[in-house]
């Protein structure tokens, strides 16, 4: 005999199979025309209920696919001139949520494991549409970049747990495309970025054993923090009194 409980179980799993598949397919057609911006602009009204799914508890079983579609289509059909569009913006605080959870979330959201990817997704964001980075989304209250900037916090707090620190390295990489792709023009916010870099650095060569590839990531967003904005970030490092630690560090480093 077959109970009602056995047929929602399968009536879910039939419906994630199709979400799936459905995924699937849409990045077999988006890796087709790649090359055609005029196509994929014309099929995102299409797709994105879709890949928003996909970023969701409910679409789990499509989310690798839903995010190499996001980077595909960012990648390919995005530019500096005509930006990131409008739709595909609202998918990025989801992508940060799903990471980082809330704040109570001790080890992340409920897809921490997808932090290499979000973060891919995340650069590519950033480097094609700087501008509208700095803006405040759609039924937002706070810029994409501050959502960052907690979402870095985030990722370190629980790379601070760890031993491998390679949490650490991977969300190092959007505090770099941050600082590359935005010279001078977050003044207001590297007191608080330079600042959270220098106390990782400070446990990183203080504290005990810790990777050699985390503490490069480290020195690296350092440089570039100085090549955001070289008077600022020198400021902030000789006000923290960590001056001569930072370049020690960084000459002994090399």
């Amino acid at each position: 005999m077959v109970t009602d409980d056995n047929d929602d179980e399968d009536e879910t799993e039939e419906r994630a199979l199709a979400a799936a598949g459905c995924v699937t397919a849409i990045r077999r057609i988006v890796e087709a025309i790649n090359k055609d911006k005029e196509g994929l602009a014309t099929i995102l009204p299409i797709i994105y209920p879709i890949l928003m799914h996909s970023l969701t508890p409910d679409g789990l079983d499509a989310i690798d696919e839903g995010l190499d579609v996001i980077n595909i289509f960012v990648y390919y059909a995005c530019d500096r001139t005509t930006g990131v569009p409008p739709v595909m913006w609202k998918l990025l605080p989801q992508m940060m949520y799903m990471v980082a959870g809330n704040g109570d979330d001790v080890d992340g959201g409920y897809a921490f494991e997808y932090l290499g990817q979000v973060c891919i997704c995340i650069q590519n964001f950033i480097n094609k549409d700087p501008r509208t980075f700095l803006l405040v989304g759609e039924g937002q209250t706070e810029t994409f970049f501050e959502l960052a900037v907690k979402f870095v916090q985030r990722v370190l707090v629980i790379n601070s747990h760890g031993t491998h620190k390679q949490d650490g390295v991977t969300i190092l990489r959007v505090v770099i495309a941050i600082l590359e792709n935005l010279p001078r023009e977050i003044d207001h916010a590297l007191p608080h970025m330079v600042g959270m870099l220098l106390a990782e650095l400070k446990m990183a060569f203080e504290n005990g054993p810790c990777p050699k590839n985390f503490k490069a990531m480290l020195l690296q967003s350092i440089a570039m923090a100085i090549f955001n904005n070289n008077s600022v970030t020198l400021r902030i490092i000789e006000n923290e009194g960590q001056t001569f630690s930072v370049f020690s560090n960084w000459f002994g480093f090399m």
